[in-house]
């Protein structure tokens, strides 16, 4: 005697032509927080740190130019995120907090965009940021390594003209180079 039709005969006859779906194996745990502690250890393996928590934190690893910055901005391949992150963006948000939407990192304190250092490091808007840079930029002053240094635009690249140990001094000698008199 054969048994009755059920509800299961007929969904398994229905599904007989359909992939099964393999379910992928749950990943080690310990495996993946061994990849995230060696992504962060290789980070901070690229700072040199100066001489201590007040100095800027000089990014010594890979450097992606940026077209208004002769210098450019530290860059960094983080697996979690599948591709390359600005440094200092990696760095402010390991050591204090996640930036919100909407904000950008402007390197306040110092101004140095090498520099790391998440106590240098301001989350601004976009517009904000712009005033900060605009106000230092237009005379062609930037950070360059631990110092500042005099650049002026010619045929549409920067040609670096001096190295100053401060950001006054440079944009000193930048004002004098234009030939405008700085009233004290």
């Amino acid at each position: 005697m054969k048994r009755p039709v059920t509800e299961q005969d007929w969904e398994d006859y229905a599904n007989r032509n359909k992939p099964v779906r393999k379910v992928p194996a749950q990943p080690d745990r310990r495996k993946v927080n061994v990849q995230r502690l060696t992504w962060r250890k290789r980070f901070w393996e690229n700072v040199d740190k100066g001489n201590g928590p007040d100095d800027c934190w000089i990014w010594t690893g890979r450097i992606s130019k940026a077209p208004r910055n002769p210098v450019g901005y530290g860059a960094f391949s983080v697996p979690d995120v599948g591709g390359d992150m600005a440094a200092h963006r990696i760095a402010y948000e390991l050591v204090r907090e996640r930036i919100a939407p909407g904000l950008v990192i402007d390197h306040e304190v110092c101004g140095n965009t090498l520099c790391v250092n998440p106590f240098h490091l301001e989350a601004v808007t976009y517009k904000r940021n712009s005033e900060t840079r605009s106000r230092i930029a237009f005379l062609g002053v930037f950070p360059y390594r631990r110092a500042w240094a005099y650049f002026q635009r010619e045929n549409g690249s920067y040609v670096m003209i001096s190295i100053h140990a401060t950001k006054a001094e440079a944009v000193r000698v930048a004002l004098k180079r234009l030939e405008i008199e700085i009233l004290s």
